[in-house]
């Protein structure tokens, strides 16, 4: 605009024009970006609030077994549950992928369960999950409306009871305490 001011160019119509487009093109991405933020599911839900649809996904990607009951589900995915996600169903924990990559690990067979909680919405609450034989599994799980924690909590019950079926030792439960929680010792 300064060289079509001092008369050194033209299209004074044209770049307004590209001004108000580029505006415009920021105010719809960014009305889009909530809209999407807003509608997607972002805290665990019990299984008997997962969709008949979203199940038969599940199973169709092999992430649930046939008939198996999802105890807590939590998806990773922005736009769709394909992309990634968690599932603790009745006898294991399922970590996928949306390259296809899928872990599993027997709940009786999950030996330590630690959680590095979100310190806010926009950031995840991180797990590591180690299994009798050393293997790790580490998923994230949003911290919004403490979705991290409470997927813990039922995470650790069912790997407790499942442990305790089996004869083992409870498993080793550790939460990190986040920056901003009162309960956090100095």
């Amino acid at each position: 605009m300064p060289t079509i001011r001092q008369g050194e160019a033209r299209g004074r119509g044209l770049a307004i024009a590209g001004i108000v487009l580029g505006i415009l093109g920021l105010v719809v991405g960014l009305l889009f970006w909530i809209f999407v933020a807003a509608s997607r599911e972002i805290s665990p839900v019990s299984g008997r609030e997962v969709s008949v649809a979203d199940r038969s996904v599940l199973e169709e990607m092999g992430v649930l077994e046939p008939n198996e009951d999802i105890e807590l589900f939590y998806s990773g995915g922005m736009f769709s549950i394909r992309e990634s996600g968690v599932v603790i169903t009745t006898g294991r924990l399922v970590l996928y992928h949306g390259d296809g990559r899928i872990e599993t690990a027997a709940l009786g067979n999950i030996s330590a369960i630690a959680l590095m909680p979100g310190k806010s919405w926009l950031q995840d609450g991180r797990f590591v999950v180690e299994t009798d034989a050393g293997d790790l599994i580490v998923f994230s799980v949003a911290a919004e409306e403490d979705g991290d924690r409470l997927f813990h909590r039922v995470l650790v019950r069912r790997v407790s009871d499942a442990r305790e079926e089996a004869g083992k030792a409870a498993p080793i439960s550790e939460v990190s305490p986040r920056e901003d929680d009162d309960s956090a010792t100095p």
